[in-house]
């Protein structure tokens, strides 16, 4: 009697994880905008009444809202966790050149370090590394018990972060080094998107001329002799 000879069904592929690479900017530091005149930061009289709305709504509502259960609570945070599925992780290295992908909100970080290791080069994690955030400080070790059982969103990574890398070799963290990543990744390299432009176009600054210049009321007078600037706003009526 024969028998046949049979291979499991092989199951089902992990789905591939999208990657990028941003190359460094290459026009150095980002820029910063451009200074605004004093009158820039006067609020009209249309957005302090939206301010005041604002802030009354914001009152009614804690005035008036009923105490919350922990079952509401836990129920707003359950729909909250169910919004954000997905986190992306950027990993931004020294020479300012980023590192994407998408993780299961769900994971831990330790798969965060596992897709790392994966794309550095050879060599390039001897002697360790750590992710981390900054400004405040905040390192994700993975021998640290306070995280490493946590996942992403409640590591509050999610829907999106930054994390910096810090190698164990300072060699690697000069800002003239580049990544060292795999080559499959650095062919791979793409420009980061032209940041948004704070210069007003021609339409916008042709608009803003033609609109009359609304008439200041004085301080009054005897009163702004010696008085700071802030404080004469507040006694303009």
């Amino acid at each position: 009697m024969s028998s046949e000879s049979s291979t499991p069904a092989p199951g089902p592929e992990a789905p591939q994880r999208e990657v990028k690479l941003w190359k460094p900017p290459a026009d150095g530091p980002a820029r910063l905008p451009p200074d605004l005149p004093e009158s820039y930061y006067n609020p009209s009289s249309a957005e302090l009444m939206r301010a005041h709305s604002s802030q009354t709504r914001l009152r009614e509502t804690l005035v008036d809202a009923p105490l919350k259960t922990r079952a509401m609570r836990e129920r707003e945070e359950r729909a909250k966790k169910s919004s954000w599925p997905q986190t992306k992780i950027r990993i931004r290295f020294s020479d300012r050149s980023q590192l994407e992908t998408t993780f299961p909100s769900s994971v831990t970080v330790r798969e965060v370090y596992d897709f790392v290791d994966e794309s550095l080069a050879p060599g390039a994690k001897d002697g360790g590394y750590v992710l981390y955030q900054s400004p405040p400080k905040r390192e994700f070790k993975l021998d640290d018990p306070r995280i490493k059982e946590l996942s992403l969103y409640d590591l509050k990574l999610a829907p999106s972060s930054v994390l910096l890398i810090r190698f164990t070799n300072e060699a690697l963290n000069a800002s003239s080094a580049p990544a060292p990543l795999i080559d499959a990744l650095r062919t791979a390299a793409v420009d980061l998107p032209a940041p948004p432009s704070f210069d007003p176009t021609p339409e916008a600054a042709t608009k803003q001329a033609a609109q009359p210049e609304e008439p200041k009321p004085k301080a009054r007078e005897g009163l702004s002799k010696g008085i700071p600037k802030w404080l004469q706003k507040g006694l303009k009526k």
